[in-house]
């Protein structure tokens, strides 16, 4: 009877003990791919483990902007619809966003032509490096552009030269539904489209068609990427 006891005993401290280590080395994964991070951002992280997959949520909560405080924080407003897209890291290393040629259809707002092609980051995306290690950064609840579709965006100028991000993150992109005619804000919450219907800017984006595949309105339809 003794036996067992001393038996079952050793067996549970191994057990525990085995947690314990399990416990250590998951510390000391984390506690690494931490440094790796500070030191030398997804590169870093991605080579100490063999890849990299991370979460983001672009959605600032302590931030809620309806359409007048998003007109007047953006040096642009435009409505486009985007034609390619591709992961990028950050200039700093830090993210991996996903970057957007968007043919302008019109100018709201902002020192940008009609008709040009603009490039938009978005927060999230997936990249492969040379050596073939990939790292992803997911945004879970935040949809973002389809291609070929038209959507109102309020931007504003990044520190990656000629490239626009979202003025208030995803509250500063909205679609435009082609067969309802409804916006449909891409905040979390959805807000912006219950938000201010009689501001003179917003009632100009319910009055906007959106732009249908085939339509000679998009100078570069023939190129539109399916993704």
């Amino acid at each position: 009877m003794l036996i067992a006891i001393v038996t079952a005993l050793t067996a549970i401290g191994l057990a525990q003990n085995r947690q314990q280590e399990s416990r250590s080395n998951e510390i000391e994964k984390h506690i690494a791919l931490r440094d790796a991070l500070r030191r030398g951002g997804i590169r870093a992280a991605a080579e100490l483990n063999g890849g990299y997959i991370g979460t983001l949520d672009p959605n600032p909560d302590w931030l809620r902007f309806d359409i007048e405080m998003l007109t007047k924080n953006s040096h642009a407003m435009i409505i486009g619809v985007p034609l390619r897209n591709k992961g990028k890291l950050s200039i700093d290393g830090s993210t991996v966003n996903t970057v957007y040629e968007v043919v302008v259809y019109e100018v709201i707002k902002g020192n940008v032509e009609q008709g040009s092609v603009i490039t938009v980051a978005l927060p999230g995306g997936k990249i492969s490096f040379a050596d073939g290690i990939t790292a992803e950064i997911r945004t879970p609840g935040f949809r973002k552009m389809k291609n070929g579709k038209t959507y109102a965006l309020f931007l504003n100028e990044s520190n990656d030269d000629g490239v626009f991000n979202l003025t208030a993150g995803p509250q500063g992109l909205l679609e435009l539904l082609s067969q309802s005619g409804e916006v449909l804000s891409h905040a979390k919450d959805g807000s912006l489209s219950k938000s201010r219907l009689e501001t003179k800017v917003w009632m100009s984006f319910l009055k906007k068609p959106a732009i249908k595949p085939g339509s000679i309105l998009n100078p570069l339809n023939a190129t539109v990427s399916p993704r």
